[in-house]
């Protein structure tokens, strides 16, 4: 079984995390208009995110169900 550091699910997260840190931190260099335009496209993207990794989660699960996980093999 490889590490969870190196999950499709687990580096998803972490470039969301990245993203957000790094969009809160430009904004602070902005407008608040073009401020509140990159939180809101940061908004709009970010419950896109969560649904990618449900449906990893719900792919592995089905995996696991039918005996065909890659961490199920010999």
């Amino acid at each position: 079984m490889k590490p969870f550091y190196l999950s499709r699910k687990f580096l998803i997260a972490i470039v969301d995390a990245c993203a957000g840190l790094l969009a809160l931190y430009v904004t602070r260099f902005l407008s608040p208009e073009d401020a509140k335009l990159v939180i809101q496209t940061y908004a709009l993207i970010q419950p896109v995110l969560f649904v990618w990794i449900g449906s990893i989660a719900a792919e592995d699960a089905a995996a696991l169900k039918a005996g065909a996980h890659p961490s199920q093999k010999d």
